[in-house]
């Protein structure tokens, strides 16, 4: 028996489909019911558990034809699939809640509701085309219940608990020995003391802080992009911790917060960062307060010199534009959009075309000569879908002006480039760009 896993069948399905009723003479030995087909070969150590609302199947699961299998659970260990309610009749939801806990069945469901209804694939695979009929094989080891799983979650959550507070005393008793607890738990040890106003609840701080794992990991540090953030005072920020101990802070003042795991992201952690009831370390420096009156007339301030700023580029990119193609004696009319197409090689192979895969090497820069990107660098060739909007629109004109092999250089006015908004460290608003493209190959 062959086996063809496919990517999109992850172990996560959330699946339907099987039932009663008498013998059916088109599966011969099958029931039916609801127009799908099964088999139940009952455990031999029965314990008549089913599941209801809240449980978890634990379980193995195959499913394909009758004679290639286009899914397998046996190489990553039992699935765990929620119990869920039928979303039609005869769907895999259904019919695993005729199972109890320890029996095996087969399962023969209709392959387009499967498909297309319960998984959402835009079609039935060909292979399952022609009989219109995918077999699930399902032994169902273990119904976990909802009590059962609140208990397993209870003893896990205390585990972590008390892991998260004997390393968070550890990490105290390391590195502040002397430092003492407030009511709450949160520790918070000034490293520089301020002397301007305290911050005060509905202020903005204009703050620099960084935050790591109390293992030294560091998640985040304003001093790193050199941009402080503005944190209204009293609003929940980030964590309970922080944002309690920026509201006890002096103007000038630097602080170390250390927060224990209830006043951080408590039971729920970060997955890949945090674990449940973790600690954090914050330092912290307050280098500004204003009432929120003068933020907002900052903030206005600032988007009005950002709009001008903007207009200022704006009114600038046609004479930036217009001198470039002057003085590199450019004759070639742009089309209607403002494209600049200048054919270096006439490509001899495949026209690309929208709708079609299509590689491009390039390289692109600035008017100026700045560069901002390149595949040859990389020495990969860039793909995409012509006319999928997956790029930006000058270069969907462009690239469908080429055939296979063909080079050109492109010159783009920022409207059909990024218009008003930045990309990257590089380009700026209304900036004109420059590519040197390679059409490398048109696909299917």
């Amino acid at each position: 028996m062959k086996i063809n896993v496919m990517k999109w069948a992850a172990p996560a399905l959330i699946l339907g489909s099987v039932f009663f009723a008498a013998c059916s003479g088109k599966h011969p030995g099958f029931e039916e019911k609801n127009g799908m087909y099964y088999k139940i070969i009952p455990s031999a150590n029965p314990t008549n558990k089913v599941a209801d609302s809240g449980s978890v199947y634990k379980l193995k699961m195959s499913y394909g034809t009758p004679d290639t299998l286009w899914f397998n659970s046996a190489n990553n260990g039992l699935l765990e699939l929620p119990y869920q309610k039928a979303a039609y009749k005869g769907d895999i939801n259904e019919a695993l809640t005729m199972l109890k806990e320890g029996d095996s069945a087969v399962f023969i469901l209709q392959a387009d509701s499967f498909f297309m209804h319960t998984r959402r694939m835009p079609e039935v695979p060909e292979l399952f085309k022609k009989d219109n009929a995918v077999y699930f094989y399902v032994k169902l080891a273990k119904i976990v219940s909802a009590q059962e799983l609140t208990s397993i979650r209870n003893a896990k959550m205390a585990d972590f608990k008390a892991k998260a507070t004997t390393a968070f005393q550890n990490f105290l008793q390391k590195n502040y020995p002397k430092a003492k607890a407030q009511d709450n738990g949160l520790y918070v040890i000034v490293q520089k003391k301020g002397h301007g106003k305290r911050a005060k609840k509905g202020d903005y701080a204009n703050v620099d802080f960084s935050v790591s794992n109390l293992a030294g990991r560091v998640f985040f540090d304003t001093r790193k992009s050199k941009i402080p953030q503005d944190i209204e005072i009293g609003r929940l920020y980030d964590t309970k911790g922080f944002t309690e101990g920026l509201s006890q802070m002096r103007v000038g003042e630097e602080a170390v917060f250390v927060v224990p795991g209830d006043l951080a992201l408590g039971d729920q952690g970060r997955p890949g960062m945090l674990e449940p009831y973790e600690g954090l370390k914050y330092w912290v420096r307050l280098n500004k307060t204003q009432s929120k009156a003068q933020y907002e007339a900052a903030q206005k301030k600032k988007r009005e010199e950002e709009a001008k700023a903007l207009e200022k580029l704006k009114k600038q990119e046609a004479a930036t534009l217009a001198k470039y193609i002057k003085n590199n004696n450019i004759n070639i009319k742009p089309t209607a959009s403002g494209l600049y197409f200048i054919e270096k090689v006439k490509g001899t192979g495949k026209q690309a075309q929208a709708g079609k895969k299509v590689k491009v090497h390039y390289k692109g820069t600035l008017l100026d000569g700045t560069p901002f990107d390149s595949s040859y660098d990389r020495n990969t060739p860039f793909e995409f879908t012509l006319g999928a909007k997956q790029v930006i629109e000058g270069w969907d004109e462009a690239i469908a002006m080429m055939k296979e092999g063909g080079k050109a250089e492109i010159i783009l006015p920022s409207k059909i480039a990024y218009g008003a908004r930045s990309a990257g460290a590089v380009i700026k608003p209304y900036s004109p760009l420059k590519f040197e493209v390679e059409l490398i190959e048109v696909g299917e």
